[in-house]
């Protein structure tokens, strides 16, 4: 192996390009490069360099393995290179394939980080299919406002659909989302294959509920419900309770008529929101029931307002004065003319004492 002129030469030039020593076991594959694979030191130095090149512009700061190498090396026995000029022209395609994948990453925004494998695969899909910059920036921009950022399925599906279409520009696009009648500026309608593409297994033309609607009416009606019940409530914090139960069990049907909610269990069509919902129905019942027992008997009392006046001039005097008794609250089921009329006696007489007070100060 000494012997060899020509294999010392190339591990003395494999080593200077990897800026290391070989290990044997490194050296061991070196030579199956030239026994095995056939590759001459010249288009054995091509693959070292090539291999460094990439792992630069994949952000690595260290030099590629002789195992990562042998991996390239097989890669290229498969596609019958084992010339310097194949080589050569292997690695000029390499770099406008880079190249063009830069500038796609580009367009989608990806910077400081390389594509993951998946993601190239995508992209060089596109590349393949002769999509322009421009059609490539508007399917990004249609992805983004639709899902709310890049999702590589979703546009991957709407590239392929303009393919489908013979789209290959944006003035074919705009050209037929003017015969489809989609306005200027709109994201594009969601066909079956971009709402698949994000989870969505629904037939976009299939009509929906206005649940938005539903929901405004069912709180509408709530509202007026919690509005009658105040003067009925038997403790504090009760009407939250109520608007608990009642938004939940609404929600809770209303959820199950949407066609874009969270599943949580798809083979029964149990959703995230319903359960959240069931739950608040069922704490808001446990709760109205434990508290309906503990004020069994117990009408709840409210205490009637004092007027700014009149705490402005408790505040004047050395200590606070109590003014307590009956007629200092009222049951919460009282009317509204008993609670005005209450009220006004009250402040009458709070006034009253504060100036006996500050006379005797």
């Amino acid at each position: 192996m000494d012997s060899d002129d020509s294999f010392r030469s190339l591990y003395g030039e494999v080593q200077r390009l990897l800026g290391r020593s070989l290990n044997t076991e490194e050296l061991k594959i070196l030579l199956g490069f030239v026994r095995y694979l056939g590759l001459t030191a010249d288009v054995i130095s091509l693959l070292v360099c090539y291999c460094k090149e990439r792992a630069r512009q994949r952000g690595s700061l260290r030099n590629p393995s002789l195992r990562t190498i042998e991996k390239e090396a097989y890669n290229w026995a498969e596609r019958g290179i084992d010339t310097v000029e194949e080589a050569a022209a292997f690695i000029q395609a390499q770099n406008v394939r880079n190249s063009r994948l830069s500038r796609l990453m580009s367009l989608i925004q990806i910077r400081g980080r390389s594509l993951t494998a998946a993601e190239e695969r995508y992209a060089q899909s596109w590349l393949d299919m002769g999509m322009d910059d421009e059609l490539i920036s508007m399917a990004y921009e249609r992805t983004c406002l639709n899902t709310g950022g890049l999702n590589w399925a979703y546009m991957n599906k709407i590239l392929q659909r303009w393919q489908q279409q013979g789209f290959h520009s944006a003035e074919d696009v705009r050209t037929g989302d003017r015969k489809t009648g989609v306005p200027k500026g709109a994201s594009g309608q969601l066909g079956e294959a971009e709402l698949e593409a994000i989870g969505m297994d629904i037939d976009p033309n299939m009509p929906v509920h206005p649940t938005f609607l539903y929901e405004s009416l069912w709180c509408l009606l709530g509202f007026a419900f919690i509005a009658w019940y105040t003067r009925r409530r038997k403790f504090d914090g009760e009407l939250t309770l109520l608007y608990m139960m009642w938004y939940g069990a609404g929600r809770a049907v209303i959820e199950g008529l949407r066609t874009d909610s969270l599943m949580l269990v798809p083979s029964i069509g149990l959703r995230v929101s319903q359960l959240l919902a069931g739950i608040a129905v069922v704490a808001g019942v446990a709760a109205e029931i434990y508290f309906t027992r503990k004020f069994k008997g117990k009408p709840l009392m409210v205490p009637l307002a004092m007027t700014a006046e009149n705490k402005a001039a408790m505040k004047k005097l050395d200590g606070p004065i109590a003014f307590a008794g009956r007629d200092t609250q009222l049951p919460a089921s009282a009317s509204r003319k008993e609670f005005v009329e209450k009220t006004e006696a009250y402040n009458a007489k709070v006034k009253q004492k504060l100036e006996e007070q500050q006379k005797n100060h």
